[in-house]
């Protein structure tokens, strides 16, 4: 006797075909009115020809795609993930992947120019991420309402994995790694000189009772926010390493004795993390902006220069 489907594999299956309905929407040209068209001149960065077939050669489905059974590989490792996000288990690590699918998928879509329900589903995706850690106290339930988006964000990853070449999605997985690399480079960075700094000594060897003396901490309220700042730039650290195969076993950073593993130790020295950004930035960030004219890090250069004067102000005190 055939097992019939469960009302969840019914569900899944609709939600997946919808996704894959709109990809051939997106890749079926259509003709545009006059004003679209004036619009979309006006609002669209300038594009050399050369980006545009560049694009179009990203987008040609007649190169080697992944196959289905990678696909449903890679949704069934992507439910899991959500699962584990819904029951507040490992939050930190499970929110980090979904930070970085929503990059790789943003730039995915991107590449067709088209506003698309895609578009709109990675936006609520992005609101449902960024609200996900204030709302760890609250219930299964309320959280599976909250974190809904990410489903339908995983169904347009299934939808991708059918419809892009395989090598487009893999510069573009890169291309978010090294903006995860950059980002997290600036936010370490615009953390107090004294979380830096702390973080630094700790992961060095230091220990702690002499990393508050050398930071002039007293009192019981002043050394609970330092240790809270310099588990801050240590988060930071942690999602730089992520993107790094040799770092693997490294432990979030829930508390200072976690800064005492080696691969901490390793990242604490001097010049590590900022040739890691200059390698992200050279081999994987330049190259595809310059490529596509498509970009996540419209405003890191203003961030960097901000950082760059307060590091020289530092210097000067």
């Amino acid at each position: 006797m055939t097992q019939q489907p469960s009302l969840k594999q019914i569900r899944t299956a609709q939600k997946q075909a919808k996704a894959i309905k709109q990809m051939q929407r997106v890749l079926k040209s259509k003709p545009l009115t006059k004003q679209q068209i004036k619009q979309r001149q006006q609002n669209a960065p300038r594009i050399s020809a050369k980006q545009k077939a560049y694009r179009q050669y990203l987008i040609d489905d007649t190169r080697e795609c992944f196959s289905h059974e990678d696909a449903i590989a890679a949704v069934k490792k992507a439910d899991a993930k959500y699962n584990e996000l819904v029951y507040c288990r490992d939050c930190f690590v499970h929110n980090g992947y979904f930070q970085q699918l929503h990059r790789v998928l943003s730039i995915c879509v991107a590449l067709y120019d088209e506003d698309t329900w895609f578009t709109n589903v990675l936006d609520q995706a992005q609101q449902a991420l960024q609200q996900e850690p204030s709302t760890r106290d609250q219930s299964p339930n309320q959280r599976r309402a909250l974190l809904q988006p990410l489903l339908d964000m995983i169904d347009i990853g299934y939808a991708i994995m059918k419809g892009l070449p395989k090598d487009t999605q893999t510069q573009a997985s890169h291309y978010s790694m090294g903006v995860q690399i950059y980002a997290y480079y600036l936010s370490f960075h615009e953390c107090s000189h004294q979380a830096t700094t702390g973080f630094i000594n700790i992961a060095s060897g230091m220990k702690w009772q002499d990393a508050l003396k050398q930071a002039g901490i007293k009192g019981k309220e002043k050394i609970e926010a330092f240790r809270r700042q310099i588990l801050q730039a240590a988060l930071c650290v942690y999602r730089i390493a992520e993107c790094d195969d040799q770092s693997i076993g490294m432990p979030v950073p829930h508390s200072i004795s976690d800064l005492r593993h080696k691969t901490y130790k390793r990242w604490s020295v001097l010049g590590a993390l900022a040739n890691a950004c200059a390698v992200a930035k050279t081999k994987y960030i330049t190259p595809f902006e310059n490529k596509t004219a498509l970009s996540l890090t419209a405003n890191f250069g203003k961030r960097e220069a901000a950082i760059s004067n307060r590091l020289a102000q530092v210097k000067l005190a």
